[in-house]
């Protein structure tokens, strides 16, 4: 097997049990995991709290895969702080290129500053 040979590991996974879809009818669908996460024996010792997930498809037929390494971040106050995720059905909306232009220009500051607060704001 190519995993073996090339000394790698599956991550395993979080989320929907394929990654790729193709057949919008019942009868023609089919479904598979063909994307996975892997790494070599020693990148678990460098993120041990990891984690993969399968996420929604929305353009492709392939899902999206998410590799968090830090799955739960503290802040100085030692207090939980939530990760942002950014939702692809967000650019569905019509007035979403406008608002994210509008919410831009609104605030001030360097670009990881804006950043920040962007994501605040979404």
């Amino acid at each position: 097997m190519a995993l073996e040979d090339c000394s790698l590991n599956d991550l395993g996974f979080i989320g929907r049990w394929f990654t790729w879809e193709r057949g919008r009818f019942l009868a023609t669908n089919i479904r598979e995991r063909l994307d996975r996460g892997v790494v070599m024996l020693n990148w678990g010792n460098l993120f041990p709290s990891y984690q993969v997930e399968h996420l929604s498809h929305s353009f492709s037929d392939h899902c999206p895969i998410l590799l968090d390494t830090m799955r739960v971040r503290w802040n100085d106050q030692c207090s939980y702080e939530k990760l942002f995720r950014f939702e692809a059905k967000w650019c569905l909306e019509s007035s979403f290129d406008e608002t994210i232009r509008r919410w831009w220009a609104d605030i001030s500051g360097s670009i990881s500053r804006k950043l920040e607060r962007l994501g605040f704001q979404l």
